[in-house]
């Protein structure tokens, strides 16, 4: 079975779940199910293909998953008003349509012998695939595109998983994970880009917020942008 296939096949459940909510939903149902993860999740990519094998393959646990997490992040998410609503500004880089074209400058590459390693912005392995229908991570500018953001770029699709310190000179880029063994330096000037699905900015600041933005300038600015672009709840 294809490896890459049995990850995104259901990956939109564990997608909106942190790490730290994962790893307490699997020792609170250890004794009702024999996880294969069980003790010892990190949240690599090899326990999260088999988590979403087991989501898949066991019905029962799957219900209780979408009803104890994915529904309850589905719930928060619904009390504020959606992105488009929350937005205080539009312009020409942000529409906030789902599904609508977004004018971004360029987009680059980058590879895991870089400064950030094999990991994205919340510690899980960087995901990569050549199928334009899965997914690669892409890292960008959370404060226009947040964590977890679907995005179709030049016909691949792609999830905002990561951010870099090229935000600060760079904000409307994005930065496209491309695995060093066929890593080819590029930077394509006006990509096509498509808005599959927003996410929320709540949980790009939550995260942003653990990242010492007093130390880290690139950081300081997302959360400074995101919150002088969504209303409080």
């Amino acid at each position: 079975m294809n490896k890459e296939k049995i990850d995104f096949t259901t990956r939109s459940l564990i997608a909106p779940v942190n790490l730290e909510e994962r790893k307490d939903f699997i020792l609170k149902n250890s004794q009702e199910f024999q996880i294969p993860v069980i003790g010892k999740y990190r949240g690599t990519e090899k326990q999260n293909i088999a988590l979403l094998k087991f989501l898949k393959e066991n019905p029962a646990f799957r219900k209780k998953w979408e009803t104890a997490l994915f529904k309850a992040s589905e719930s928060k998410k619904r009390e504020r008003d959606s992105v488009m609503n929350v937005a205080k500004k539009s312009t020409r880089d942000i529409q906030h349509e789902y599904g609508q074209k977004i004018y971004v400058k360029d987009a680059s590459v980058y590879n895991e012998k870089e400064a950030g390693g094999n990991k994205n912005a919340i510690g899980e392995a960087l995901h990569y695939s050549d199928d334009p229908e899965i997914p690669t991570s892409c890292a960008a500018n959370w404060w226009k595109f947040p964590l977890w953001t679907i995005l179709r770029i030049n016909g691949k699709k792609y999830i905002v998983d990561d951010y870099g310190g090229f935000v600060n000179e760079h904000p409307n880029r994005i930065d496209r994970y491309l695995p060093h063994a066929i890593y080819k330096s590029q930077l394509v000037a006006h990509p096509r880009v498509e808005v599959i699905k927003w996410w929320d900015f709540n949980r790009a600041e939550a995260i942003l917020k653990t990242r010492k933005p007093e130390k880290n300038p690139h950081v300081s600015m997302m959360l400074k942008e995101i919150r002088s672009r969504v209303e409080p709840i």
